[in-house]
C-alpha cells in the first residue's frame, strides 16, 4: 500500500512497483481526482485520521510505504501540520501493525535536521527544525517511531532531501526566469544544494523496504552530489538553450526577510512561500548518503545534468516553457 500515491513522488512509487509485477493499493483522499492512478493500481479512498479504513487498506500488504503529507505551501495551519503530519503517521503505523503488515517505510525530509544543519549531515546530527513544516515531519518520526514500538511493528524511516524530476511543479518558476533572462542570484552563488532525482528516490524506497535487518533506523536519500547555486544555476541555463545570467542580489537583505518570515510562520502556523526559496540560496544543505550507500545497496545515478535536461523536456512537453 502507498499513501500519497496520487502525489509527486508517491505516483512515481506506485508505477515503479507496478511496473516490477506488485499488486498495489493506492490510498488517494477522498474526491481527489485519480483517473491516471486507477488505470495501475487499486485506489482506496481514505483519510488519515480514519484508522479502521487504513487498516482495511492495509490488510493483505507485506509493505506499506507513507507518503503522504501536506507540504510547507500546501498546509493552512499548526492544525493541520499536525493533524497530517505528525497524527496521521502514528495513523498509518497502528493500523499497518493491526493489519500484520511486515514493514512500514515512512518518508520524512531531511529537513528536520533545520535550516543550518552540519555540512553534510548525517543521521546521527540533532535534529533541529526550525520551521512549522520541518516540526511536523520531526514530530512525525517520533509519531510514528513511539506507535511502533508500543506494537512492534518493524519501520524504517527514509529522510529524502530536496525531489525534482517530470511532474515537479516547484522548479517551473525558476526555469521560467531563468529562459526569460530574469532570473537574479541571491548571496555570492556558492553555498551548496543536495537536491535528488525522483527516480533516485523511488529506488532508495524500495530498498528500504526491502533491506533487511534495518529496522527502526533512519536513512537519507540524497544525490550523488551536492552542487553550488552558482552550477545549478548553469546547469539549468545549459538544459533551457540560453545564457547564464549571473546578476545578483546581496544576501543581507534576504536573511533579514528569512528572520522576519520565519517569526511570521511561527506565528501563523505555515511557512511562507517566499521562505523556501531565500533557504535555497542562504545556506548549505548537504547531507551524508554514506550510510545509505553501505547498508542499502543505495546507489543513486541521476546527475544535475541529466536531471535538469529530462525537467526542461518535460516542461516544455507540457508548455510550462517557451518551446525554443
Amino acid at each position: 500500500m502507498v499513501t500519497g500515491g496520487n502525489g509527486f513522488v508517491g505516483g512515481y512509487l506506485v508505477e515503479s512497483l507496478v511496473a516490477d509485477g506488485y499488486a498495489v493499493r493506492a490510498l488517494a483522499r477522498p474526491g481527489a481526482d485519480t483517473q491516471r492512478l486507477e488505470r495501475i493500481a487499486t485506489v482506496v479512498r481514505g483519510d488519515l485520521s480514519d484508522v479502521d479504513a487504513l487498516e482495511r487498506a492495509a490488510t493483505g500488504c507485506s509493505r506499506v510505504f507513507h507518503v503522504a503529507a501536506v507540504t510547507s505551501t500546501s498546509a493552512r495551519s499548526k492544525r493541520e501540520y499536525e493533524a497530517t503530519n505528525v497524527a496521521g503517521p502514528a495513523n498509518v503505523a497502528i493500523a499497518a501493525a493491526r493489519a500484520g503488515v511486515e514493514r512500514l517505510v515512512h518518508v520524512s525530509s531531511c529537513g528536520v535536521y533545520g535550516f543550518r544543519c552540519p555540512s553534510p549531515a548525517d543521521e546521527s546530527a540533532p535534529l533541529a527544525p526550525d520551521t512549522p513544516y520541518r516540526r511536523s515531519k520531526a514530530g512525525g518520526e517520533r509519531a510514528v517511531m513511539a506507535a511502533a514500538e508500543r506494537s512492534g511493528l518493524a519501520v524504517v524511516i527514509a529522510r529524502l532531501s530536496s525531489v525534482y524530476g517530470p511532474r515537479a511543479r516547484n522548479w517551473v518558476r525558476i526555469c521560467r526566469t531563468i529562459q526569460e533572462g530574469r532570473f537574479r542570484m541571491i548571496g555570492d552563488s556558492r553555498n551548496r544544494v543536495h537536491l535528488v532525482h525522483v527516480d533516485d528516490i523511488v529506488a532508495g524506497l524500495r530498498a528500504c523496504a526491502d533491506t533487511p535487518g534495518i529496522e527502526g533506523r533512519p536513512f537519507n536519500l540524497a544525490g550523488p552530489a551536492p552542487i553550488s547555486m552558482g552550477e545549478l544555476v548553469d546547469t539549468l541555463s545549459r538544459a533551457l538553450e540560453v545564457e547564464s545570467n549571473r546578476a545578483r542580489w546581496p544576501a543581507f537583505p534576504f536573511r533579514f526577510a528569512r528572520l522576519f518570515d520565519l517569526t511570521a510562520a511561527h506565528t501563523i502556523g505555515h511557512r511562507p512561500r517566499r521562505l523556501g526559496s531565500y533557504d535555497l540560496f542562504l545556506a548549505d544543505r548537504c547531507f551524508d548518503i554514506t550510510q545509505a550507500r553501505i547498508e542499502l545497496g543505495y546507489q543513486p545515478r541521476v546527475s544535475a545534468e541529466e536531471g535538469m535536461a529530462r525537467l526542461a523536456l518535460h516542461y516544455r512537453a507540457e508548455g510550462l516553457l517557451r518551446p525554443d
